[in-house]
């Protein structure tokens, strides 16, 4: 392992691997459902310890291309399948909520807690892009918002809007919240809640 990397990054690259899973989920389910499209260029399964591929001479350079790729190709895979049937989108729902099922928040974490396991999970550019920002907190309730959209130029690039992300991030944190008391509340695409 780099002596140069730390939990930073690997907590980074961790969250880059979720985004790669929740895509594989999503053309897992397009080929089981039998819709047409070669899903399969948008698949990327190498999972290897992050010591083994990052660039160690431009470690920030190599993430910030890997977080590009792996975004461009999760707009594309959505682009190519709603493009043939928006409708779709209803289903990928399900995917989404499914996925975040499988990373499932404990069910005594509090509002707090629940906001920094997203903030774990969900792909939000580079650390230093500072993309969402708590705007009230309390024992019972979290509130935050997202001060750009980052993700607006991967989405722009494969002919869509980020509405279809944004839709199934909500599915995607609504699965992860299962087991809580505490439900996800969205205003728009960039406010949101955490709250009974």
């Amino acid at each position: 392992m780099s002596a140069f990397l730390g939990p930073i990054h690997y907590w980074l690259y961790n969250k880059i691997t979720l985004q790669e899973s929740l895509t594989a989920d999503i053309i897992n389910y397009a080929n089981q459902a039998g819709w047409s499209g070669d899903f399969e260029q948008y698949r990327n399964d190498d999972n290897r310890d992050l010591g083994e591929i990052i660039d160690e001479g431009n470690i920030h350079g190599w993430l910030q291309t890997r977080i590009l790729d792996a975004e461009g190709r999760y707009a594309h895979l959505l682009a190519d399948i709603l493009q043939e049937n928006a409708d779709r989108i209803q289903e990928l729902k399900h995917v989404a909520y499914d996925f975040g099922t499988k990373n499932l928040i404990q069910s005594e974490a509090n509002p707090t807690d629940i906001y920094q396991r997203f903030e774990d999970i969900l792909l939000n550019g580079m650390p230093c892009d500072r993309i969402n920002q708590v705007t009230e907190q309390s024992p019972e309730s979290i509130s935050w918002e997202q001060v750009q959209d980052i993700h607006a130029q991967s989405f722009a690039d494969a002919g869509l809007t980020t509405e279809s992300y944004y839709t199934l991030r909500y599915e995607l944190m609504r699965g992860m919240t299962k087991a809580t008391k505490y439900k996800v509340h969205s205003s728009g695409i960039n406010r949101y809640q955490i709250a009974l």
